[in-house]
């Protein structure tokens, strides 16, 4: 029977994984060589707990392959032997690398590890993947069709070319669980527990290696009020976005909200990290940070909820951001 699961990232609660219900979980450990998730532990351990089916991901900023496989690897080699290690491979990654970095990056963490990680692409990047493929790496893909709400389903098993065939599908961005009011993205997996535990292995080691922290990394900002490179990308990380220090795709008419904010950029359609915050907070995700966003944003720091964010809107998130409360 297939397996039925999740899978999270810093901008969901360190709780979410003892929240809901699943067959496995995979959690965002790290991105780039410079961001280590601060929920991924605690996530990891609450899923651990329960008895819950274990996968780590690694989102790959297009830098170095091989440095990000091995930062990977520092991170999370408390974990090896219990959880399936992933190359989370999209976004800017997939035109800086293309196929040969994908499979650089995977080799170097098999050398490290003697464990083989999938890779995560989407159904069209799956397809371009021919040297990962050919170096016996498993393949989650992300296939989401008219990408419907709701909860757990069987929905039809896309293509897998040319890999041999799929590990794990994820169907939906949109998923709804009982006990999280959010979204959540849903995933079926063509293994049997026994199989999990085989991916997860190393070559010679047990499956009881002892689980070890991450070592987190604290932003240490400057609380001055302006929401500059550092207190945007600090923000991303929180959020679980890719980082480049600044909130982009904001409509010109936005501009009275946030006079602090010196990093925005004009134009497109939102910014992934205003989505991953609007959800944290219970709002309209649309990324586009505007008065609503701002107001609820506001209430959490505990600050007035004006809807602008001033300085003292950015003082409070920085604060927060430094003594990790986001």
């Amino acid at each position: 029977m297939a397996l039925q699961g999740i899978d999270v990232s810093g901008w969901q609660p360190e709780t979410i994984t003892s929240m809901v219900d699943y067959d496995f979980v995979f959690i965002k450990a790290t991105e780039g060589t410079g961001y280590v998730s601060r929920q991924c532990d605690p996530q990891y351990q609450a899923a651990k707990k329960r008895g819950k089916l274990l996968g780590v991901y690694h989102f790959a900023s297009g830098g170095d392959p091989v440095a990000e496989a091995e930062y990977f690897y520092k991170a999370i080699t408390g974990y090896i032997g219990e959880a399936i290690p992933v190359l989370d491979f999209e976004a800017d990654a997939v035109g800086a690398w293309g196929d040969a970095g994908a499979r650089r990056f995977l080799d170097r963490f098999y050398t490290l590890s003697s464990v083989r990680p999938l890779v995560y692409a989407s159904g069209s990047v799956a397809a371009t993947l021919r040297q990962c493929a050919a170096g016996n790496y498993g393949l989650w893909v992300a296939s989401w069709g008219a990408n419907e709400r709701g909860g757990y389903r069987t929905p039809a098993v896309p293509s897998s070319s040319p890999f041999p065939f799929i590990a794990v599908h994820q169907y939906t961005s949109r998923g709804r669980l009982a006990g999280y009011n959010g979204d959540l993205d849903l995933n079926i997996a063509y293994l049997t527990r026994e199989q999990w535990g085989k991916y997860a292995r190393q070559d010679s080691k047990p499956t009881s290696t002892p689980v070890s922290k991450p070592a987190v990394q604290s932003p240490s900002l400057t609380v001055d009020g302006i929401a500059g490179v550092r207190t945007v990308s600090a923000l991303q990380h929180v959020c679980g976005t890719p980082v480049d220090g600044r909130i982009s795709g904001q409509y010109a008419n936005l501009k009275q909200y946030y006079p602090a904010f010196i990093t925005v950029h004009y134009g497109g359609t939102g910014s992934p990290m205003v989505t991953a915050l609007q959800k944290k907070l219970g709002v309209t995700a649309d990324g586009l940070l505007g008065r609503e966003t701002i107001t609820a944003w506001q209430k959490k720091l505990g600050v007035t909820a004006d809807g602008i964010a001033g300085h003292a809107t950015v003082t409070a998130l920085q604060t927060a951001l430094n003594n990790k409360l986001w």
